[in-house]
């Protein structure tokens, strides 16, 4: 079973971010951390269990080959995952917490 992914504007503005950032450092290196996040969210939607819960209801997974986790919320009776949060590793938690909150 698939589960249905559900993106929150505010990780989406987080990829932008992050990935025009990686552009500046080096040529391409933003769309090989957008592949890299795409892979993993093709991940979780197979294997949504794969990652513990870590704060409350949230689970974290690595993004290949970047210092980033995906913060996703699993909502087993709509078969879905709400993905709330793609945060560097050394960014305060306390930021996408809030977001977590709000939903």
């Amino acid at each position: 079973m698939h589960f249905k992914i559900k993106i929150s504007s505010k990780a989406i503005e987080d990829i932008q971010l992050a990935s025009r950032w990686y552009n500046q450092q080096k040529n391409e290196l933003g769309n090989h951390f957008k592949i890299s996040i795409k892979n993993q969210i093709e991940f979780l939607s197979k294997s949504p269990n794969a990652f513990s819960i870590k704060y409350k209801n949230i689970r974290c997974s690595p993004v290949s080959g970047f210092p980033f986790l995906i913060h996703y919320k699993l909502i087993k009776n709509k078969a879905t995952i709400q993905i709330l949060a793609i945060f560097h590793t050394s960014r305060n938690p306390s930021i996408w917490k809030k977001r977590s909150e709000s939903k």
